[in-house]
């Protein structure tokens, strides 16, 4: 159910998705966007983002690096530059350690299945080990 939402969240989105912009960027200067993107370019008070194609964020107060993603919600303008009225950054570290967790948890439960389950070959099911 999840991934047919997934499939069609976009379509269902009144931001324009990127392949829209990157077809006709000039159509949608002055529409609104919210989008997830990866930081390519940090140079002083300027962000490099790609929607559809490069663009430029204007911002001072942010401790962005490269390799870092962004949530940008703004307007497109027609300097390919956009105007952010929010933006939350989430440093590259917190995918790695996003990462390491789910490895872990995922560990954690295959250890815990095979102490208390095991394959009966005979039958080819699994059922519980003797106590």
């Amino acid at each position: 159910m999840m991934i047919d939402y997934a499939h069609h969240a976009e379509r269902q989105s009144p931001y324009p998705t990127a392949e829209e912009v990157k077809n006709d960027y000039q159509t949608h200067i002055g529409d609104q966007v919210n989008f997830w993107s990866r930081v390519s370019i940090v140079q002083e008070d300027t962000v490099g983002v790609t929607y559809g194609q490069p663009l430029y964020i204007q911002t001072s107060d942010l401790s962005v690096r490269s390799g870092d993603w962004v949530q940008v919600y703004g307007e497109l303008n027609a300097k390919q530059e956009l105007v952010v009225e929010r933006i939350v950054v989430s440093p590259q570290s917190n995918r790695l350690y996003m990462i390491a967790v789910s490895v872990g948890g995922v560990l954690l439960a295959l250890i815990m299945f095979v102490r208390h389950w095991k394959i009966d070959t005979e039958r080819w099911i699994i059922v519980p080990r003797d106590p």
